[in-house]
């Protein structure tokens, strides 16, 4: 019996496109990208670095460049997640790692005021790879 595939990852994939469209409409030229990253994993890392790369081009940052970023993780994630057919448990955790980027970006933001100058969006956007990387390597 073949299972039936899950669609949660047009989510993340539409509220990215809307935001991506209001910044700049050559942002859609990385729509068919984000269309194959539901299909292959390989396309969504692209889709991933592909809008980061666009992010630090425009010097685009703070909390509206870490919600863009954490869209396309979450579009290649659910994506994968989809195709696996994994649980609803580990959306919610995917969803919880990608949320805890925004707290540790106000706490950033807020030891930048004490500490020398560090690039507080990097350094979110950093956690949230570290502490996504780290749930998904201890609940595998």
């Amino acid at each position: 019996m073949k299972l039936k595939r899950r669609l949660y990852s047009l989510i993340p994939l539409a509220l990215l496109f809307a935001i991506l469209a209001g910044l700049n409409l050559w942002t859609l030229i990385l729509l068919p990208i984000g269309l194959l990253a539901l299909r292959w994993y390989s396309m969504g890392l692209a889709l991933f670095l592909s809008v980061s790369l666009y992010l630090i081009y425009h010097r685009i940052g703070g909390i509206y460049g870490l919600s863009v970023i954490s869209l396309a993780l979450l579009t290649a994630e659910m994506a994968y997640l989809d195709r696996k057919g994994a649980p609803k448990e580990h959306y919610l955790i995917l969803l919880g790692a990608v949320l805890l980027a925004f707290p540790i970006y106000t706490l950033m933001v807020f030891l930048a005021r004490f500490t020398p100058r560090l690039e507080v969006t990097g350094v979110a956007a950093l956690f949230l790879v570290v502490l996504y990387l780290f749930l998904r390597m201890t609940t595998d």
